[in-house]
C-alpha cells in the first residue's frame, strides 16, 4: 500500500505488521545469501570490521529481536521454518552455543529429536559423547562450513548427501548439512543413552525434551554468558538456611540460557523482595549487637510477609514456574528467612549470658558475618532440623513474643547449638 510520507505516526496496526512481517521476510533473504557465500576464514569469531561481515552480523541480531517485540512478530518467526534453521545456524556462528545449554541458539519449530537425517553415526561413538563434547561439535561443525570454499566438491557432495526434505526449499545447503548433523546427534543420543540422562526443561513454558547427560556431563565452564542472581543465591550461606541451592545445575535443569533466565526473572517477582541481610549498619559489636541484628531481621521478615501476602492476594501468574515450582519456591524462601532469625535468636539467647558466649563466634556479633559461613554451618544445621521438625504453618515469623514452637524449641537447647 502506498502512502504519502506525513512525518505522522502511523496508527493502522495491520499496515505495521504487514511491514515488519516484510522486514523478517527480507533479513531472512539476506541472512541466507550471507551463509550461501560462506566465510572461509574463522574472522568471524572474533571482532570485525568489514562492511559484509558486519552487514551480516547485524540482521542475525535484528533476526534475534525483532520476534520480541510483539506477539504478532513471534507468531510469524515461528509459522516459518526457514527462521528457525537460519537462526540456530546464525545463533551458533555467533557463539551462543558456548553457554553450554544443549538447545542453546535454537528456536522453537525445528525438532532435533525427530525429523529427516542422512547423517549415519556409530553407537560406540555416541556413547562417548558427553554434553561438553555435543556443544563442541555444533561449534566446530558451523566453524568447517564456514570456511569450505564454494563449489568445492567436498561441499557440494556434503550439501547433495544431505539436504533435508522436510526443510522449507530455499535454505543454504550449509544449513540443511548443520540440521542433519544435529539430529543425527539428537537422535543417537536417545537411542543408546539411558532415559534418565534426558530432561524437560524445568522451564514451565517451554517443558523441550534436552540431553542433560551424568552429574558430571556439564559443558566447558566459564564461556557462556553468567547469571544475574538472587542475594540468595550468591552466598552459600543462604544456600545453607534455605536447605539447598535454588538451581543445582543450570546447564542440566534448563535446555538454554534464556529459559534459565526468563524462570529466573519469575522467581524473582514471586518472591519477597525484602532485603535478605538486614542487619547491616547496627551501631553495637560483639556481643551486645546480636539482639539489634536480631530486632532488625525481625522487621524484615514482618516486611517480608506482607509483600508474600500482596503477592497471593494479587493472584499473579508465573507461567516459568507452574503452580508446584512456585509454592516450593515460596516455602524455600520463607525458610531462609526463619531459619535466618532462628539462628539469631538463638545467639541472642546464648549472648545473655556471659558464661555462655566466651569464646563463642556469634552469628549477629559482627557486620559481614554471613560472608563467613563456615563459622556458623554446624550451628545453621542444627537450627535447620529443629525449624524442619517443629515450625508449623509455613509462615515467615516475624512475631517472637507469639507463642511459636520453633523458637521455644531453639531456646530449649541454645547450649547446644553452638
Amino acid at each position: 500500500m502506498a502512502t504519502t510520507l506525513t512525518g505522522k505516526r502511523c496508527k493502522n496496526a495491520d499496515l505495521i505488521h504487514s511491514g515488519f512481517e516484510a522486514i523478517i521476510q527480507h533479513v531472512v533473504e539476506m541472512l541466507c545469501a550471507a551463509i550461501d557465500r560462506g566465510t572461509e576464514t574463522l574472522e568471524q569469531f572474533m571482532p570485525i570490521y568489514d562492511d559484509k561481515h558486519m552487514r551480516r552480523n547485524y540482521n542475525a541480531a535484528m533476526m534475534n529481536k525483532l520476534p520480541v517485540t510483539c506477539h504478532y512478530l513471534r507468531r510469524v518467526a515461528r509459522g516459518d521454518t526457514r527462521y528457525t534453521a537460519v537462526m540456530f545456524y546464525e545463533r551458533t556462528r555467533l557463539g551462543a552455543a558456548r553457554s553450554g545449554h544443549f538447545l542453546e541458539a535454537l528456536p522453537p519449530g525445528l525438532s532435533l529429536f525427530s525429523g529427516h537425517t542422512q547423517v549415519q553415526l556409530q553407537d560406540e561413538d555416541l556413547r562417548r559423547l558427553k554434553l561438553r563434547d555435543v556443544v563442541h561439535d555444533r561449534i566446530k561443525t558451523v566453524t568447517n562450513l564456514e570456511m569450505m570454499q564454494n563449489n568445492t566438491e567436498r561441499l557440494v557432495q556434503l550439501i547433495k548427501d544431505h539436504t533435508l526434505p522436510d526443510l522449507p526449499t530455499g535454505l543454504p545447503g550449509r544449513v540443511h548439512v548443520f540440521v542433519a548433523r544435529m539430529r543425527a546427534i539428537c537422535q543417537g543420543l536417545r537411542r543408546v543413552k539411558p532415559d534418565s540422562h534426558f530432561r524437560r526443561c524445568r522451564n514451565r513454558e517451554c517443558c523441550r525434551l534436552f540431553y542433560a547427560g551424568a552429574a558430571n556431563e556439564t559443558a566447558s565452564q566459564g564461556e557462556g554468558p553468567v547469571s544475574p542472581t538472587s542475594p540468595v543465591d550468591n552466598n552459600s550461606y543462604w544456600d545453607l538456611a534455605a536447605g539447598g541451592p535454588t538451581v543445582t545445575d543450570e546447564q542440566g535443569e534448563f535446555c538454554t540460557w534464556s529459559c534459565c533466565e526468563q524462570w529466573r526473572w519469575q522467581l524473582g517477582n514471586a518472591l519477597p523482595s525484602a532485603l535478605i541481610a538486614a542487619d547491616y549498619g547496627c551501631r553495637k559489636t560483639g556481643r551486645a549487637r546480636v539482639p539489634e541484628a536480631l530486632r532488625a531481621v525481625s522487621k524484615r521478615n514482618e516486611q517480608a510477609s506482607r509483600q508474600l501476602r500482596t503477592i497471593k492476594k494479587e493472584q499473579r501468574e508465573f507461567k516459568a514456574l507452574g503452580t508446584t515450582e512456585l509454592r516450593a519456591q515460596q516455602q524455600r524462601r520463607i525458610r531462609t528467612l526463619n531459619v535466618d532469625l532462628g539462628l539469631l535468636y538463638v545467639a541472642s539467647v546464648v549472648a545473655d549470658s556471659r558464661t555462655m558466649s566466651n569464646n563463642k563466634v556469634l552469628p549477629g556479633a559482627h557486620d559481614n558475618w554471613r560472608s563467613r559461613p563456615a563459622f556458623y554451618a554446624k550451628a545453621l544445621k542444627e537450627v535447620g532440623k529443629i525449624y524442619d521438625k517443629y515450625h508449623v504453618g509455613g509462615n515467615v515469623i516475624a512475631n517472637m513474643i507469639v507463642h511459636e514452637p520453633f523458637l521455644i524449641k531453639l531456646k530449649e537447647r541454645a547450649a547446644k547449638v553452638f
